[in-house]
């Protein structure tokens, strides 16, 4: 029935688990059923076409209810304020994924910023030179809402030939960034990564995973 690489957070709320995600729209013959051998050859050229949507899964009944969120945009590679994860949450940033089907596909054409509470949306490209990256979330010191703080992500620049980090107001991408940090060589292309802060670091276990140390 669907098919979807990321998952945005999901939550219970009563009987149900609320899931919020990513997934291809599926591509249609003339007769309305799903083209398999067009999906296929999507999946096998790295090409996406995915929405933003939400699904409800009645642990109860097993029923499962579906809905879009939002299908004006092709998006991938959701972000959410971490702190929040498993808890409702009304606020999300994704990756724009551009139309065109160049050898270094797939193209990550801008930012877009989703706020499932009111059904806006905002987002942010420079251009077709501009290669974006995932951009976590970094929260603001001392914030107390859901998307008071940051989006911070890597840029390839192909026009001045230069990898930037960029820094948005994670409240209003659409005002572009705040800060742009020259990087002193090439970021490769969909380098991305989670912030986790020294508190957390702190209260974290001393060994990990194979007896491996956490650091500082």
């Amino acid at each position: 029935p669907g098919f979807l690489y990321h998952t945005v957070n999901a939550w219970e709320e009563g009987d149900e688990i609320v899931m919020l995600g990513t997934p291809f729209r599926l591509p249609r013959n003339a007769q309305g059923e799903t083209d398999c051998t067009r999906f296929a050859q999507m999946i096998g050229n790295l090409e996406t076409d995915c929405g933003y949507y939400e699904w409800r899964f009645n642990l109860k009944t097993g029923a499962t209810r579906e809905r879009a969120l939002s299908d004006l945009v092709n998006t991938e590679f959701p972000v959410i304020n971490a702190a929040r994860q498993g808890t409702k949450t009304h606020h999300a940033w994704s990756l724009l994924m551009g139309p065109s089907r160049q050898p270094e596909e797939p193209r990550f054409a801008g930012l877009v910023q989703f706020n499932t509470a009111t059904g806006a949306m905002q987002t942010w490209s420079e251009g077709p030179e501009n290669w974006y990256s995932e951009a976590p979330f970094a929260p603001r010191d001392g914030a107390t809402e859901e998307n008071d703080g940051y989006l911070v992500g890597f840029v390839w620049n192909a026009a001045q030939a230069r990898s930037e980090c960029q820094v948005f107001d994670a409240r209003e991408i659409g005002r572009g960034p705040l800060a742009r940090i020259i990087t002193p060589q090439r970021v490769p292309h969909g380098f991305h990564a989670t912030w986790v802060g020294a508190e957390a670091l702190k209260s974290a276990p001393t060994k990990g995973f194979r007896g491996a140390s956490v650091t500082q």
